[in-house]
């Protein structure tokens, strides 16, 4: 059977010419999840487009019929691809821009009944959305829409949900990867489409299941040793998140032999700021709200760099739906010039907590080496 997939949503304006695009963070995602179903992919994206505003200055709506995004006149042949799945991600934009919850769930649903079922009337309506970086987000109300059109008598129509642990950012390639796995599993569940599980290059997904007490969180790359790996020098580990305060400094990925394997991290900050990197996990909110939150053990090999010492933390942070602070532990250490093993404790997780996040730091003036870092969630303190 010929499988077809369509896609439609925004492209982040650093994604250029890149293939597939859905969602205002999305570059690699769909089209990945095209590739694990075997599925010839077509893609409509535009930067910063919204369902019912957005930041185009135009809608989907209004340029759902375009072939170009600059000639209003070039307009789309329909009859050129009949796709067996649309998977729709659009309204991020929206709630940037202020539209409310209603606003932006009668918009999806005029699209899908008043633009989209004319032009493929048999196709599976997939709506996707993110969920975990803002209180207002799509995904509160994705499965409503979704269910709203069933009921309306449309019953070829589902909704996914995508984790999202990247802040306001776009996410890091593993992250497509693992919202790529989603998707495809999502159609595959829903369609009975074989899923292509050994292509090599789509089993390093990073997002992690929501965490359960008692046993050890698996963070993607602890040791720094992924083959997406960049190479040394370059501010990048593959998922993990770098950042900079004030003054900032550099993260290199290390290839002269780690306290274990041959890489490690490396963090230098300048005299003025300080630099690191993050990894998030979840965590169940309703767990939290009960006053049922969890506990939490970090550990690292730490160093201070090419023999000297250092300060470093080794933090860990517990933040709310919108990715803000609620509450952390800094895990302040001064480090010696040689490998030994740290750990920071943290909890029980606040109320409000949807991710916790182990945290990287060389501090003010330092130059400090990290390698196996591990995370632990534990029903009761630790000891």
């Amino acid at each position: 059977m010929n499988l077809a997939a369509h896609s439609i949503g925004s492209l982040p304006a650093s994604a250029g010419s890149l293939p597939a695009a859905l969602g205002s963070v999305a570059i690699l995602d769909k089209a990945g999840a095209a590739r694990l179903l075997g599925a010839e992919f077509h893609n409509q994206a535009w930067s910063g487009i919204g369902i019912y505003k957005g930041y185009a200055g135009v809608t989907m709506r209004q340029a759902y019929t375009q072939t170009l995004q600059t000639l209003t006149t070039r307009v789309w042949d329909f009859r050129d691809c009949e796709p067996d799945v649309v998977v729709i991600q659009l309204g991020d934009n929206d709630v940037y821009t202020g539209a409310t919850h209603a606003q932006i769930s009668q918009a999806l649903m005029d699209f899908v009944t008043k633009d989209l079922r004319p032009r493929y009337p048999h196709a599976h309506v997939v709506l996707a959305a993110t969920m975990g970086w803002d209180f207002n987000e799509v995904a509160n109300d994705i499965d409503e829409v979704a269910g709203q059109l069933v009921s309306s008598g449309d019953h070829n129509v589902s909704s996914v949900k995508l984790p999202w642990f990247s802040g306001q950012e776009h996410r890091v390639c593993c992250e497509q990867v693992s919202h790529a796995r989603i998707v495809a599993g999502h159609i595959s569940d829903v369609l009975g489409w074989e899923v292509n599980i050994s292509l090599p290059e789509y089993a390093i997904g990073c997002l992690p299941d929501p965490v359960k007490a008692d046993r050890e969180v698996t963070l993607k790359n602890p040791g720094f040793e992924s083959p997406l790996t960049v190479p040394a020098g370059n501010a990048v580990a593959d998922g993990w998140r770098s950042f900079a305060g004030s003054g900032g400094g550099t993260a290199a990925v290390m290839t002269d032999g780690g306290a274990a394997g041959a890489h490690y991290l490396r963090l230098t900050a300048k005299r003025t700021g300080y630099v690191g990197l993050y990894q998030a996990v979840e965590h169940a909110p309703h767990v939290a709200a009960a006053g049922k939150g969890l506990y939490f053990r970090a550990t690292a090999q730490i160093r201070g760099a090419a023999g000297r010492s250092g300060t470093a933390k080794l933090k860990i942070e517990f933040r709310n739906q919108t990715q803000n602070l609620i509450s952390q532990v800094d895990g302040l250490q001064s480090v010696s010039g040689g490998w030994s093993l740290y750990e920071t404790t943290a909890g029980p997780a606040p109320a409000g907590t949807w991710h916790v996040r182990v945290v990287l730091v060389a501090d003010t003036g330092s130059a400090v080496d990290f390698d196996e870092v591990t995370l632990e969630v534990s029903s009761t303190p630790f000891r």
